[in-house]
């Protein structure tokens, strides 16, 4: 085993032949190689970690088998920067470029890793071509082609994205040209892909992750599902935030949707309103309006125990998503002759409101739950007594993730409370009975002794609920708003929201 060490400027190219031999460019070190390779290296287990320059004017590195490579430097090569072998180990934090008209930025091998967190750019950033092997690829840097950012042909592929993969034609593509490829794609909040992605065959799956390790305050993302295809399963991570957007047909196309819960939207472009939305069959949910139908293949849709819901966005465009907005089964609500638990009250019942003084019930919506069909995310927010001010609630409230309280004249998500101790969200029961009250406009009503909204209807909405059917039977020439007519105002970001939060009590109330 040997070891070099270059600190000084050389055009002597650097050939390593002795197994494990280790060679390190300080920052002051320059390999200017001419239109030789820079660096050779032609055994098992050999290394370079570079902090200096490596250039030339055919490829600066090239490494056959088992190396492993680090560069928080500049590698510079005119027909590629580096062309590795199989089971290559590389990390950059640093630049490595292809000026060359057709250069490459890295020519990977089988089973090569990669870790970037710097720049990596060519006429074609990262390329293979070849049978077998499985890549694996971190980026947290930039990723950029002057043609295409990562082009692949019949390989195996883990990508996991946390910053910028761009190309002028394509940001990503595999080809089937000689094998069907296998990609495994992993986007994180606030990653970018810039020129679309294509898997020609073969598998492709889309996995949108929760939280970006680089972007730790960034919570949710967005993706324009356009200029991606040959997608064969989508998945949104426990916990994501995701807004997706695409025309019905591309999402139609998805053998497998899973993961959808809230706060993630699928927006369809195409479907506008009046919008419909049924689920007759396990996993099929079909959206439809006066001029398209399509069904999208949803893991864990059940006919009659869903909770997806179609809103009207600001493009006039329909997104679907899933919510609960109800309160859980024994919550009291309170009467002209005092508290009931909810699922005492029928239609008809009176109750005391905020805006509309002693109101009469027009529906009672009821959803249940079970967790092998939806995710923790829809499980009960418990709002101990005290937590948002004196004796509010009196009694511990519980209610959904996306049902809204009344605080400072402003209406808050229950997921916009939580706290950690005074506003939790326990483990999911193994089953769920949630209720909501249908007063026929939205106001609040008094539940454990603090003000909490009622049913706001709106488009599909109130196809969430099991007994959607009985409304319709009782009110056949009922026609939903477009959007919701709300009470009062109801962010989700911005001043108005920090100002009604910060009127809630410092410390932990009483559990």
């Amino acid at each position: 085993m040997s070891s070099t060490t270059i600190s000084t400027y050389t055009t002597t190219p650097v050939r390593l032949t002795t197994t494990g031999a280790a060679l390190t460019l300080t920052p002051a070190a320059t390999l200017a190689a001419g239109t030789a390779t820079g660096i050779v290296l032609t055994a098992p287990s050999q290394s370079v970690r570079t902090a200096g320059t490596i250039t030339s004017l055919g490829t600066a590195i090239a490494g056959y088998s088992l190396a492993t490579i680090a560069n928080s430097g500049l590698v510079l090569g005119y027909r590629a920067a580096l062309a590795l072998g199989p089971q290559t180990s590389l990390t950059n934090s640093g630049t490595i470029r292809a000026d060359g008209v057709s250069g490459i930025g890295i020519t990977l091998g089988p089973t090569d890793t990669l870790d970037n967190s710097g720049l990596i750019t060519g006429a074609r950033a990262l390329y293979y071509f070849g049978l077998g092997g499985a890549l694996t690829l971190l980026n947290t840097g930039t990723i950029a082609g002057r043609q295409d950012g990562i082009a692949l042909f019949g390989t195996a592929a883990t990508i996991i994205n946390e910053g910028t993969i761009s190309g002028a034609n394509m940001a990503l593509y595999d080809s089937n040209l000689i094998a069907p490829p296998s990609l495994d794609l992993i986007l994180t909040p606030g990653a970018l892909l810039a020129g679309g992605v294509n898997v020609a065959g073969g598998s492709f799956a889309l996995t949108l992750a929760a939280t970006n390790p680089m972007a730790p305050g960034l919570t949710s993302g967005t993706l324009t599902l356009t200029t991606i295809s040959g997608l064969t399963s989508l998945a949104f991570a426990p916990a994501a935030s995701w807004t997706l957007t695409a025309p019905s047909a591309e999402l139609a196309a998805i053998p497998t949707i899973s993961g959808l819960t809230s706060p993630d939207e699928l927006i369809l472009t195409d479907l506008t309103s009046p919008a419909t939305l049924t689920i007759g069959t396990p996993g099929q949910v079909t959206l439809s309006n006066a001029t398209l139908t399509t069904t999208l293949a949803i893991s864990g849709a059940e006919p009659g125990i869903s909770t997806y819901q179609l809103v009207k966005t600001a493009s006039g465009a329909y997104a679907l998503t899933t919510q609960a907005i109800c309160y859980l089964r024994g919550t009291n609500i309170l009467t002209p002759t005092g508290p009931r638990p909810i699922e005492t009250l029928t239609i008809g019942d009176h109750v005391l409101t905020r805006f509309g003084g002693i109101r009469p019930i027009r529906w009672i919506g009821r959803q249940t739950l079970r967790p092998a069909h939806h995710a923790p995310a829809l499980a009960p927010i418990r709002i101990a007594p005290g937590a948002l001010g004196p004796n509010q609630p009196a009694r511990p409230l519980h209610v959904s993730p996306g049902h809204a309280l009344l605080i400072n004249n402003t209406l808050i998500l229950a997921e916009q409370l939580l706290n950690g101790t005074t506003i939790t969200q326990p483990p999911t029961p193994p089953l769920i009975e949630y209720y909501q009250l249908d007063l026929g406009t939205h106001d609040c009503v008094i539940a454990e002794g603090t003000y909490a909204e009622t049913y706001a209807d709106a488009g599909a909405m109130r196809a969430q609920f099991d007994n959607e059917a009985e409304f319709h039977r009782l009110y056949p020439n009922h026609l939903p708003p477009e959007e919701p007519e709300l009470c009062a105002p109801r962010p989700r970001k911005g001043p108005r929201l920090h100002n009604a939060l910060a009127t809630l009590p410092k410390q932990s109330a009483a559990a």
